[in-house]
């Protein structure tokens, strides 16, 4: 009998599986590869290790190079970015000492005023240390209001008498640690937050692209507990639709071996599911529907009829396709694709579907599958 059928379907295909993989993994590759050109472009040393194949063992080891190359290069411009914060603070510094000190209030320090300035030898070296330890920590932060602060409040400190100044010192050290913490929360927030997002480099489409917007303005914990769930609710949908397209496109090229004219697969209108139809010659007035639901993950076959045919017309259809359908799924299985009958109807025992009116052809689906996530197309280690 070939009533309307279901199945739960899984996709158990190491080469499928092993395509996708490898694409996600030329995909991160690509994106350290943009971020090295970047650097390079900003006049950084940065060496750019080459593939030593095409296969996924190949790809994974270059990978884990670029990721070491890229915190290399990524080390050496944050270290140039230091010294150039050092040289500006240091300039800073002359320009406030040309100017006079300039008191800088600090919270819970009380200046009465200067009775004897920092004038001996050996409290000039240690303040020397200090200040220069000071400025270095400072050079962490890319802040040019801090570090006008810092310049400020450097000057000032020379016109204090030692126990002012240490206060004050105490006060501004305070201060300084606490923007350098708040600075590496941060960067520690975003590197998390990029990681996240390279989980979702093998797609594209707008919730990816808003997905890595908001990867960029991250800020605390609850940001990354947020992007996290939205990166992994994305994974699954897209698994869900890959899974889909490969079973959709598996079962096309089994119908197309058994004599079947079948259209490319098409997305059913108000569904996350993907349908394909399949007609004989001897049953020109109907044809063999498949349809895979991404979400349940559940491959439905019925057969559909065109207007005006007969009940027995129908049932005679549906009795005519049966061991197709039944070879369809033995075929799958070999493809790859595991499946569970979840139930069955006899011939007759629901009217076929007549309209079409549900379905979108395959050419109109990039327009209205415009923000569906879609795998980028890559060459592979370019």
């Amino acid at each position: 009998m070939s009533g309307p059928k279901g199945y739960q379907v899984r996709v158990e295909s190491a080469e499928e599986r092993r395509r996708r993989e490898t694409s996600e993994v030329q995909a991160r590759c690509d994106q350290m590869l943009i971020k090295l050109d970047g650097l390079r472009g900003a006049g950084v040393e940065a060496a750019v290790p080459q593939p030593s194949g095409r296969g996924l063992e190949a790809l994974s080891g270059w990978e884990a190079a670029l990721r070491d190359a890229l915190a290399s290069a990524e080390g050496r411009y944050s270290a140039r970015l230091v010294a150039t914060r050092r040289q500006r603070i240091e300039e800073m510094v002359d320009a406030s000492a040309s100017a006079g000190p300039i008191r800088i209030e600090l919270p819970g320090v009380s200046c009465s005023g200067a009775t004897r300035p920092i004038d001996t030898g050996s409290e000039r070296a240690d303040w020397g240390q200090r200040i220069g330890d000071l400025m270095g920590l400072a050079s962490q932060v890319d802040d040019d209001a801090l570090h006008q602060v810092v310049a400020d409040s450097v000057v000032t400190l020379t016109t204090l008498a030692s126990r002012e100044a240490d206060a004050y010192w105490l006060g501004l050290r305070h201060r300084v640690a606490t923007a350098v913490q708040q600075s590496r929360e941060l960067a520690r927030v975003r590197s998390e937050a990029a990681d996240l997002v390279a989980r979702v480099a093998h797609l594209e489409g707008p919730a990816v692209d808003d997905l890595e917007a908001r990867a960029g303005r991250a800020r605390t914990s609850r940001d990354l507990s947020e992007l996290a769930r939205d990166v992994e609710t994305m994974v699954v949908e897209a698994e869900a639709a890959a899974d889909a397209e490969f079973i959709a496109r598996e079962a096309r090229a089994v119908l197309i071996e058994l004599g079947y004219q079948v259209d490319i697969p098409f997305d059913v209108v108000g569904m996350d599911a993907r349908a394909l139809l399949a007609r004989r010659r001897d049953l020109p007035d109907h044809e063999l529907r498949i349809q895979v639901n991404e979400g349940s993950g559940t491959l439905l076959t019925s057969v559909v009829s065109r207007e005006g045919t007969t009940p027995t017309e129908d049932v005679a259809a549906e009795r005519a396709t049966c061991a197709d359908a039944k070879e369809l799924m033995v075929a799958l299985e070999r493809r790859g694709v595991h499946s569970e009958k979840s139930f069955a109807r006899d011939p007759g025992e629901r009217p076929v579907r007549r309209d079409l009116t549900g379905a979108v052809s395959g050419r109109k689906r990039a327009a209205r599958r415009g923000e569906r996530l879609v795998p980028h197309e890559r060459e592979i280690g370019r």
